[in-house]
């Protein structure tokens, strides 16, 4: 079968070496180009931040309150098209990932107890933010597809960002898919974080599991612009609980439509 190499082979990693990038086959190139007919025929749409969430091995993430309809359109149209690029669970409810526990490192039930304190109040500022101004809702007017060497997407080999159309489909998210995402996030309730703490606390996904070299591909859009309240819960976060969390790169913080590989 005919290869092409991917741009960006010749990049180096921290350490200053070679990256160990595969080349494309032909099928993967005709992947990328129909990924981006069936982005250019998506409508672009909103999500709307619903609580700052400690997800399973501590990683600090804002979980959306549920996919719209737009979004789910255009997830089964990925699915109908590639059924074979299988998704893994991190995609199946809409979230951004700010930050994780940083290595050799492991949360006590009495931090996971301060989390989810300040996750509690900052998404209460939050919920009252989203209710009175623009500044909880995101626009999702376009849509990257992100071949990476890590995936904080901080190292990329290849970036095709491609507009939506627009006007945006305004439509909120369906009780159906909102309850999924409530069903994600009540585990993380204060009467359940004794239990919680277990999964809070497994080993992986430190920091090092998002900067390391780790090629992959993936749909997502980037944040344009970080709100403030961003910046208040870290900031938060690292007063409370110093020296426990690394931040990935504000310039960087994406959704994740679907992950590929």
């Amino acid at each position: 079968m005919a290869t092409s190499t991917v741009p960006g082979e010749a990049a180096l990693n921290p350490e200053g070496h070679s990256l160990p990038v595969r080349s494309t086959t032909a099928e993967d190139v005709s992947v990328s180009g129909e990924l981006c007919d069936i982005l250019q025929q998506s409508r672009s749409f909103c999500l709307r931040a619903k609580a700052f969430f400690v997800a399973w091995q501590g990683v600090l993430t804002i979980a959306y309150s549920g996919m719209p309809p737009a979004m789910l359109e255009l997830r089964e149209a990925f699915e109908q098209r590639f059924p074979y690029l299988k998704e893994n669970p991190g995609s199946r409810w809409p979230k951004t990932t700010l930050g994780a526990v940083q290595d050799n490192k492991r949360i006590t039930p009495e931090q996971l107890r301060t989390l989810h304190r300040i996750c509690a109040e900052e998404s209460q500022n939050l919920a009252a933010i989203a209710d009175n101004s623009r500044d909880g809702t995101f626009c999702i007017d376009n849509i990257s597809i992100v071949i990476y060497e890590n995936m904080s997407l901080e190292k990329t080999i290849s970036v095709t960002t491609v507009p939506l159309q627009r006007p945006a489909d305004l439509s909120l998210p369906s009780d159906e898919e909102c309850q999924k995402v409530d069903a994600v996030l009540a585990p993380f309730s204060e009467h359940c974080l004794d239990d919680y703490w277990f999964q809070a606390s497994k080993d992986g996904n430190r920091i090092s599991h998002y900067k390391r070299i780790q090629p992959g591909a993936t749909v997502v859009h980037y944040l344009s612009k970080v709100p403030s309240f961003v910046g208040r819960f870290k900031d938060r976060v690292d007063e409370e609980l110093p020296a426990l969390y690394s931040w990935l790169s504000e310039d960087h913080l994406h959704v994740t439509m679907r992950a590929i590989l």
